[in-house]
């Protein structure tokens, strides 16, 4: 497999994780205040909501991450990294590596490769 394979996937696994996690811990909420409201309440309104919930986490998590790389590109924190393990290096004073980080796995194009 090559390094922009790995990347992409590495990056769309943490898009799901997050959203998952997110989905799980919201679907929860959620079906324990309606239940709460309306013992009587469908599933099908519970589901509805998990699916949403999760399409919404998931473009959400990479709306942020295009946007901390638009910004972290137009500071110039992002450098091309030759014969490393990973192609780019972010500078330290980068706020939201972790979301630079993903955009840039999940748009391995971008780190000139």
């Amino acid at each position: 497999m090559n390094i922009k394979t790995a990347l992409w996937l590495r990056g769309v696994a943490k898009v799901i994780v997050i959203a998952v996690l997110t989905n799980q811990v919201l679907t929860a909420l959620f079906g324990w205040g309606a239940r709460s409201i309306d013992p009587d309440v469908s599933d099908h309104i519970i589901t509805m909501f998990s699916f949403a919930t999760s399409m919404v986490a998931g473009y959400w998590i990479q709306a942020d991450a295009r946007r901390a790389y638009a910004h972290a590109n137009q500071l110039g924190l992002i450098k091309a990294e030759k014969n490393a393990a990973v192609p780019w290096a972010l500078a330290p004073e980068c706020p939201n590596k972790w979301l630079v980080t993903l955009y840039l796995e999940l748009n391995p194009a971008l780190a000139g490769l």
